[in-house]
C-alpha cells in the first residue's frame, strides 16, 4: 500500500524507524567522538590514528565480499521457502571464507603499517591487524541479520562502535600515546566479535546444506559485483586521509580533513542507508509489473533526500565555523572550510544511491561499477593534481566533485529521468541554490544569515508547491500506524 500523498509504500517508509533511531545513537556517539578525541590527541597524534581508522574501515569493507547484499537477497527467499539448511549454511559459508579473506589482509596490513606510521611499536602493529581480523568477522554477525529482517541488530553495530572506542580510550589513557589508541581499538574489534558471534551461536548449530564453493561463488556473483561497486564508492570517503598524508606529508591536514569529512559521510551512510532499507520495496514493484508506482516511489525518496541534502548545505555554512572553533578550539579551524566544501556534493550521493538501488533492482550490476566508476576517477585524477598543492582542501574539492559526477552518470547510466521528474530535482536544486546566495550577503552575521536562508527555503519548497504540508503527514501516519498494528510482531528467527 502505497501512501497516498507521497507515492511511497507505507511499509518501506515505515522500516527505516528501528534504522534512523540507531542512526541517532550513532551520531550521538560521533559528536561526542569528535568532541573528546581530536582535542586530547592534538593534530598529529589524532591525524596518525585518523588515517588507521580510516584504513581499516577501507580494508574491512573489502573483506566484505558482499556478504550484505547476498544476505538481502537470498536470506528471505530461503526463509520464505522454509529452507532452514541453505540459511545456515549461507551464513556459516560466507562466515568462513571472510574469516580467511581477513587473515590475509590481516598480514598484509602488518607488513604496511611500519611504513605508514613510522613510530608504532611491533605490538600495536600487531594489534592493528588483529583488530582487522575480529572486526572483519564480526561484520558478518551483524549483517546476517539484514537478510533477516532484524534490523536493530544489523544497525547497532555502527551505532555503537565509537562509543565503545571512546570508552576504550579514555580507560587505557590513549590521548598522548598512539601505541595505546590502537590498543583500545583491538579491544572494541573483539567486543563487537563476542558480542556477534553469540547473537549468531544458533546459526552454526543444527542441520545445513555441506559445503559447496562452486555453489556458494553462484550466490555470490551478484553480491560480489555489487559490493566491488559500493567498495570503489568507499575508497572514495575513506581514502582521503592517507593521500594527505603520503602526497602533502601534513598529519595536521589529515585531521582536519577527517573531522569535516567524518560529519559529512555520515550524513551521505545516513543517505545510504535509507534507500538499502527501501531497496526490497523497490524490487516487490518492480517483480509485480507496476512500473508507474516504481517510479512515483524513487521519484519521492530523491525528493525527500534532496531536500535533506540541501538542509544539510544550508545549515552547515551557517553553523559550521563557529561550532568546530567552540568545540574543538582554533586549531581545527581549518576543518571547517573542508567542511563546506565537502557538504556540496551531497545531492550527488542522493543521486548515487538512487543509482545503486535501481542497478540492484533491475540486476544490472555493472551499471553500479560504471557510477562508481566514474566517481573514482575524478577522485583519483583530482587528488593527484590538488592534494600535492593544497593538502586538505584539494583533497575536499576532490571527493565533492567525485560525488557530483557520479550522480551525473547514475542520471545517465540508469535512465533516471522519470524518478527526476516526480522529484522535481532540478526545481530543488535552484531553490536551493538562491538560498544559498543568502550567505554572500556581507554584512549580515552567519546566524542571521542561515536562518534567513533556511526560512526561505522552505518557503521556496511550499510556495512553489514542490512539498506539500499532506506529505509529511502522511509519513507521520505512516509511522504511527505501522508501530500500533505490529508492536507484537515477533522477530523472524531461524530457531
Amino acid at each position: 500500500m502505497q501512501g497516498p500523498a507521497t507515492g511511497i509504500p507505507t511499509e518501506a517508509i515505515v522500516q527505516t524507524r528501528v534504522v534512523m533511531l540507531w542512526k541517532g545513537v550513532e551520531y550521538a556517539g560521533l559528536a561526542t567522538f569528535l568532541v573528546v578525541v581530536p582535542r586530547l590527541m592534538g593534530p598529529t597524534t589524532y591525524g596518525r590514528f585518523a588515517a588507521l581508522v580510516s584504513l581499516l574501515t577501507l580494508m574491512t569493507s573489502v573483506s566484505g565480499l558482499g556478504g550484505l547484499v547476498t544476505f538481502g537477497r537470498f536470506l528471505p527467499a530461503y526463509e520464505l521457502a522454509g529452507q532452514k539448511r541453505e540459511s545456515r549454511a549461507l551464513f556459516v559459508q560466507l562466515f568462513w571464507t571472510r574469516t580467511g579473506m581477513a587473515a590475509l589482509m590481516a598480514l598484509g596490513l602488518v607488513g604496511l603499517l611500519p611504513s605508514l606510521l613510522p613510530g608504532l611499536s611491533p605490538l600495536g602493529v600487531g594489534v592493528a591487524g588483529a583488530s582487522l581480523l575480529a572486526g572483519s568477522v564480526a561484520t558478518t554477525c551483524f549483517q546476517v541479520f539484514y537478510g533477516l529482517k532484524r534490523f536493530g541488530k544489523w544497525s547497532c553495530q555502527d551505532a555503537l562502535t565509537r562509543i565503545t572506542l571512546l570508552v576504550f580510550l579514555g580507560a587505557f589513557g590513549a590521548a598522548s600515546s598512539l601505541d595505546r589508541a590502537v590498543l583500545a581499538l583491538g579491544l572494541t574489534s573483539l567486543s563487537f566479535l563476542a558480542l556477534g558471534l553469540f547473537w549468531t551461536q544458533d546459526l552454526f548449530r543444527g542441520e545445513r546444506t555441506p559445503f559447496n564453493l562452486a555453489s556458494l561463488l553462484a550466490l555470490l556473483r551478484f553480491g560480489l559485483t555489487v559490493f566491488i561497486a559500493n567498495l570503489i564508492l568507499a575508497t572514495v570517503w575513506r581514502a582521503g586521509e592517507p593521500a594527505i598524508l603520503l602526497l602533502s606529508g601534513q598529519p595536521s591536514e589529515a585531521a582536519y580533513f577527517n573531522i569535516a569529512n567524518a560529519a559529512v559521510t555520515s550524513v551521505g551512510f545516513l543517505v545510504i542507508q535509507v534507500v538499502v532499507v527501501m531497496t526490497p520495496s523497490f524490487t516487490s514493484l518492480h517483480v509485480s509489473g507496476q512500473r508507474d508506482a516504481l517510479n512515483s516511489s524513487m521519484g519521492y525518496l530523491l525528493k525527500y533526500l534532496t531536500i535533506a541534502s540541501l538542509l544539510a548545505i544550508l545549515l552547515s555554512y551557517a553553523a559550521a565555523s563557529s561550532l568546530i572553533v567552540w568545540i574543538l578550539g582554533s586549531p581545527y579551524a581549518a576543518a571547517a572550510v573542508n567542511l563546506k566544501i565537502l557538504v556540496l556534493g551531497l545531492p550527488g550521493v542522493v543521486l548515487i544511491a538512487l543509482g545503486l538501488s535501481q542497478a540492484i533492482v533491475w540486476q544490472q550490476p555493472g551499471k553500479a561499477l560504471t557510477i562508481n566508476g566514474v566517481a573514482l576517477f575524478v577522485f583519483a585524477a583530482s587528488t593527484l593534481v590538488l592534494t600535492p598543492r593544497t593538502a586538505s582542501l584539494g583533497t575536499s574539492i576532490a571527493v565533492t566533485l567525485a560525488m557530483i559526477c557520479g550522480g551525473a552518470a547514475a542520471c545517465r547510466v540508469c535512465s533516471l529521468a522519470p524518478a527526476l521528474r516526480v522529484a522535481r530535482f532540478g526545481t530543488l536544486v535552484l531553490l536551493g541554490g538562491i538560498s544559498l546566495a543568502v550567505y554572500a550577503l556581507p554584512w549580515m552575521p552567519a546566524p542571521m544569515s542561515g536562518t534567513l536562508a533556511v526560512a526561505l527555503f522552505a518557503g521556496l519548497l511550499f510556495g512553489s508547491r514542490v512539498l506539500h504540508i499532506a506529505e509529511i503527514r502522511d509519513i507521520t501516519r505512516g509511522l504511527r500506524g505501522r508501530r500500533d498494528a505490529h508492536a507484537d510482531e515477533e522477530p523472524m528467527r531461524i530457531p
